[in-house]
């Protein structure tokens, strides 16, 4: 069926968003430190609060990301090695559970040296101020010209519980969420006023469920593309809003040009994304002179793309296709 005029015209805002933010070769990475974040660990293996390690992930990341600093992918964070994780900076932690306390050890480290350890005991009435206060004292220690960022992202763990769960699961298993669990998660996280980072976090899972079960793939993709561009309309910087439009593109193949620019604006505001490096390698076409650039790039920030050493596929296997494709790629899961 033909798009009509007003779809056109609403896919085009992100793609003149992308546009003007891009111009020449791929921006150049940052002199600044890189940071690779961890998903804390749960002391208590046998309780079911893995969730909480994502809490603290990504209120560090969105964070960090907010005030400035050079940050790896979370899929890059997920897939490389132990001992092998990229950048000058490593920060990983611990957590456990224990009747109303809960326990938060937090590591920063450069070059295997551990240059700060934070731990702290609280109440769950005093989550919010801690966690927050540790995350500035690491964003600190990494950056002292950095500044904590105004609007910050935090969501509460006792609201966002399912949504943590969801993030946590997609660091972990090497399937594809399904198609009820993401539908689910936009039921609950997918309103009009949401946070960027939660929206994409939810179009995730839209997009990975739309792969994993091509028989409804259609109608997540189109969810997953009102979501973004919404979202795109109050966030025009959001990077990472920009590397999933661009992603919904490939999947649905149906605005192939519109990948090469959305993935573009991606690059030129986070350097460091790898998932936009690969999509413009596509978009621009793999022999083009763009098109070899972002292929080299795309290795630099995440050879493990590659060979995962029985870690789960790159986005859950949802560009595999377009893995295979890259000169001397090698695939294994």
């Amino acid at each position: 069926m033909m798009a009509t005029t007003s779809t056109i015209t609403s896919r085009l805002v992100p793609l003149l968003i992308a546009a003007a933010l891009f111009w020449g070769g791929l921006p150049q990475l940052a002199a600044q430190p890189l940071v690779t974040l961890l998903v804390p660990k749960n002391q208590r293996i046998s309780d079911d609060s893995n969730w909480y390690g994502a809490f603290l992930e990504l209120t560090l990341r969105a964070n960090f990301e907010r005030a400035g600093l050079r940050l790896s992918s979370f899929e890059v964070s997920a897939l490389a090695p132990s001992g092998k994780e990229p950048g000058d900076f490593l920060l990983d932690g611990a957590f456990q559970q224990v009747g109303r306390l809960t326990y938060v050890k937090l590591r920063l480290l450069r070059a295997g040296v551990e240059r700060l350890v934070l731990e702290e005991t609280f109440t769950k009435s005093k989550t919010a101020d801690t966690v927050t206060q540790m995350a500035a004292k690491l964003l600190a220690a990494i950056d002292a010209q950095a500044k904590w960022p105004e609007p910050e992202f935090y969501l509460a763990p006792e609201v966002g519980e399912a949504f943590y769960r969801a993030r946590r699961l997609r660091y972990e298993r090497s399937t594809p969420p399904s198609v009820a669990e993401a539908q689910a998660l936009d039921r609950a996280f997918g309103a009009s006023k949401a946070d960027e980072v939660v929206v994409a976090e939810v179009a995730t899972h839209l997009l990975l469920a739309a792969h994993g079960d091509p028989t409804k793939g259609g109608s997540l993709l189109k969810r997953a593309d009102r979501l973004l561009r919404r979202a795109l309309q109050e966030h025009p910087q959001s990077a990472s809003l920009l590397s999933l439009l661009a992603l919904d593109y490939q999947l649905s193949q149906s605005y192939p040009s519109f990948v090469e620019k959305t993935a573009q604006g991606a690059l030129k505001l986070n350097p460091e994304d790898d998932l936009a490096a690969l999509l413009l390698a596509h978009g621009a076409g793999l022999s083009s002179g763009l098109g070899k650039e972002s292929i080299s790039r795309f290795k630099q920030l995440n050879p493990w793309a590659f060979k995962q050493q029985g870690k789960r596929p790159y986005w859950a296997g949802a560009l595999d296709k377009e893995l295979a494709a890259l000169p001397g790629a090698q695939t294994t899961h």
